[in-house]
C-alpha cells in the first residue's frame, strides 16, 4: 500500500495544477473572483457534470454567458419570467427549459433569502447531500420539473450524489484544482468519492472495491480505501485518477487502454496481466 500512495501521490502532484483543468467543469468557477461567484458557478457546473465532457463545457458556457458572467447578481435579481425568456428552448439531455429554470430560480430565491450557499451546509456530508436536495426542493415552485431534471440527486435514494459530492469537494479542498472555502465547515477527511465510471472502473482494477453498481454503499467503499491512504484526505486523488479515465490512459476496453504510460499499471489486475500476455506473445 505505501508504494501505491507513492505513485498516486506522484500522479496527484503532476495533475495538481490550473493547466490541467481545461477539459473539467470546475474551470468555470476559476473564471470568478469572488466568492460568492466562485460558489454558485461551481455548484452549477457540478450538477451538469454529467454526459461527454465538450458538451458538458459548451452548455456550461452558454449558461454563463445568459448570466454574462456575473452568476450571484444575476441569479439574486433575475425575475422569473426573464429566466423564461432567457432559457427559452434551452436544452441538455434530459435536462430541458422547465427543468433549467426551475432549478436556478430555486437557487436565486435560496440565495435572496440566505446571502450564501454555505449556509445549507451542516456538519456531516451525508446530511450536507440530503439538506442540499430537501432545500433546493422547498424553494422550488414547480418540484416536478426540477425532480426530473435529476439535477440535484436524492441520497435519501441510495444515490451516490457524484455531482453533490464533487461540488463539496471543489469547496472544501484546498490545492490548486480546489477552492477551500467551506473547509472551516466541512473537514476534507469527511468527504465521499464523486462515483462517476471513470472511479469506478478505476477503483474496481486496483481493487479498491469490488462493487460493480454505481451506489452509495460502493462510494463508500472506495473512500474507505483511500481512507487507509490519506485519513485528513480521502478524495485527494479523485482528480488525478477521473483524468486518468478522461484521457483515455485507463480505458474501458482494455485492450485499447494506454497501460505502457500508465503509473499505476504495477497495481492493476488487468493492467498486469495485458502485460503478461505481451510479454508471452
Amino acid at each position: 500500500m505505501k508504494e501505491l500512495k507513492k505513485v498516486l501521490d506522484r500522479l496527484y502532484n503532476e495533475m495538481n495544477s490550473e493547466q490541467r483543468i481545461t477539459n473539467d467543469p470546475v474551470s468555470f468557477p476559476h473564471k470568478f473572483l469572488k466568492e460568492k461567484d466562485i460558489e454558485v458557478a461551481a455548484f452549477i457546473s457540478a450538477c451538469f457534470a454529467f454526459g461527454n465532457v465538450n458538451k458538458i463545457l459548451e452548455t456550461l458556457s452558454k449558461i454563463f454567458m445568459i448570466m454574462d458572467f456575473e452568476p450571484y447578481l444575476y441569479l439574486i435579481s433575475v425575475s422569473q419570467s426573464d429566466l423564461q425568456r432567457d432559457f427559452r428552448g434551452f436544452v441538455y439531455r434530459f435536462v430541458d427549459e422547465k427543468a433549467i429554470v426551475e432549478f436556478l430560480s430555486s437557487i436565486g430565491k435560496y440565495l435572496s433569502e440566505k446571502g450564501r450557499l454555505v449556509e445549507m451546509v451542516e456538519d456531516g456530508v451525508f446530511q450536507t447531500s440530503l439538506n442540499i436536495h430537501r432545500t433546493l426542493m422547498a424553494y422550488s415552485e414547480n418540484n416536478y420539473a426540477l425532480k426530473k431534471s435529476n439535477l440535484i440527486p436524492d441520497i435519501s435514494k441510495g444515490s451516490p450524489c457524484k455531482r453533490l459530492n464533487l461540488f463539496f469537494r471543489w469547496m472544501v479542498r484546498k490545492d490548486n484544482v480546489d477552492f477551500g472555502l467551506w473547509s472551516e465547515r466541512i473537514k476534507p477527511s469527511s468527504l465521499i468519492i464523486p462515483l462517476d465510471t471513470h472511479i469506478l472502473k478505476i477503483s474496481r482494477r486496483l481493487g479498491f472495491t469490488k462493487r460493480k453498481n454505481s451506489s452509495l454503499k460502493t462510494a463508500m467503499e472506495i473512500t474507505d480505501y483511500l481512507r487507509q491512504l490519506d485519513p485528513d484526505d480521502p478524495v485527494k486523488y479523485d482528480f488525478s485518477l477521473c483524468h486518468t479515465g478522461i484521457q483515455g490512459i485507463c480505458n474501458k476496453d482494455i485492450s485499447r487502454a494506454r497501460c505502457n504510460i500508465c503509473y499505476l499499471q504495477p497495481f492493476c489486475v488487468e493492467g498486469k496481466m495485458k502485460k503478461k500476455n505481451h510479454s508471452e506473445d
